[in-house]
């Protein structure tokens, strides 16, 4: 980005009064950015449309037509509401892949299910006793019909109920549980077949606000205990 512009490529370019920015006419006539001028000196500057080191881009807020204010141009912390408002038996669900499969692929391979062949539900120890809950117990996971980002609008499609072993485990945080990806095939081969839980019926498809990915770490639940 210190990098001088050679002479030869500031013929014809024009320089911005306001930003420095300097530009060349392109093959469709438009001005292409080549670099900024500080003081007499022209450098190649960063690949941006200011050439400079943007911290903050406003095509976040010009794509974002739902936010309600602008977002903060630094990281910042957006609590979710109706993770505010978790009562008695209810959590903030998450999905995750165990390190010895990819997606939901390798459920049918053999050596692998050998290693994981199975997703329980995981679930706080301390958590777990106060909802009566003991290790391997059946467990009834709710998804909540409830908005999951500030403005979206997001609900559950329908009330989604999923039945599975409990786990319980001081690796997670007392508000949340947590399913393994990877697992509850109905078809796919012998061996994956019939093993483990699906969790994505339980989570709604929502994108988030800033990035535009999947909400994949965001649905409340509730968890009621079903026995042994």
């Amino acid at each position: 980005y210190r990098r001088p512009v050679p002479e030869l490529e500031l013929a014809g370019a024009v320089t911005d009064p306001e930003t420095g920015v300097v530009s060349r006419p392109g093959l469709d006539g438009s001005l292409k950015p080549i670099g900024l001028r500080v003081g007499d000196a022209v450098y190649r500057g960063f690949q941006t449309p200011s050439r400079k080191l943007q911290i903050y881009n406003p095509l976040i807020n010009e794509m974002g037509e739902a936010f309600t204010a602008p977002r903060p141009p630094l990281p910042a912390y957006i609590p979710i509401p109706a993770h505010r408002l978790l009562g008695q038996g209810e959590f903030v669900l998450t999905s995750f892949k165990w390190n010895v499969h990819t997606q939901s692929r390798t459920m049918n391979q053999p050596w692998l299910a050998e290693i994981v062949h199975d997703n329980p539900v995981w679930i706080n120890a301390a958590t777990a006793a106060e909802l009566g809950i003991a290790d391997g117990d059946r467990v009834a996971i709710s998804a909540l019909p409830r908005p999951l980002l500030d403005g979206d609008g997001a609900r559950a499609k329908a009330p989604v109920t999923l039945e599975a072993r409990a786990y319980l485990t001081e690796g997670i945080h007392p508000q949340v549980v947590a399913i393994s990806a990877s697992f509850g095939h109905s078809q796919y081969g012998p061996v994956a077949q019939g093993h483990g839980y699906n969790p994505n019926p339980l989570i709604p498809s929502v994108a988030d606000p800033v990035g535009g990915g999947q909400a994949w770490n965001d649905t409340v639940v509730s968890v009621r205990h079903l026995g042994k």
